[in-house]
């Protein structure tokens, strides 16, 4: 099965109950395994908590991403102990993403994920004025590539 890579980030959701009717009908008519990140709140826990409620022979598991647990995420985790996994990683870290790589391979023994949903990001502030070439270059490499 090919993996299906959806960014947030490029469809301007309005609020959290977009991302949840957006996850409601991003699920295959298998058991599917996504992985979500930057999912410690906003529109990441929005689509976490949307597939989440699918029955786990929609949804297999929900890989998360973040960086700390919130309340919330912690909450959802008690709720789904056998389907939620939380990966700790910092997109902006190539260490960080290949040890939650392997995470996410040793749990699926090798089956492969089937979506991706890429929702993490890093906003640099600036006067837009006098953001250097470099700034500008870490913004679009984390953000878009």
């Amino acid at each position: 099965m090919s993996s299906l890579v959806i960014s947030a980030k490029t469809a301007h959701f309005g609020d959290t109950n977009t991302a949840k009717t957006i996850a409601t009908h991003l699920y295959l008519e298998v058991m599917a395994s996504y992985l979500i990140t930057g999912a410690s709140r906003g529109l990441g826990l929005a689509m976490a908590q949307g597939l989440l409620c699918k029955p786990a022979s929609k949804v297999s598991v929900v890989f998360v991403t973040v960086r700390q647990i919130t309340a919330a995420l912690e909450g959802l985790a008690q709720a789904y102990p056998q389907r939620l996994v939380i990966l700790f990683a910092d997109v902006t870290s190539e260490q960080s993403v290949q040890k939650a790589k392997l995470q996410v391979e040793s749990t699926l023994n090798g089956q492969g994920l089937d979506f991706i949903i890429n929702n993490a990001g890093i906003m640099l502030f600036s006067d837009g004025i006098e953001m250097m070439y470099d700034e500008h270059y870490e913004r679009f490499h984390w953000n878009f590539l």
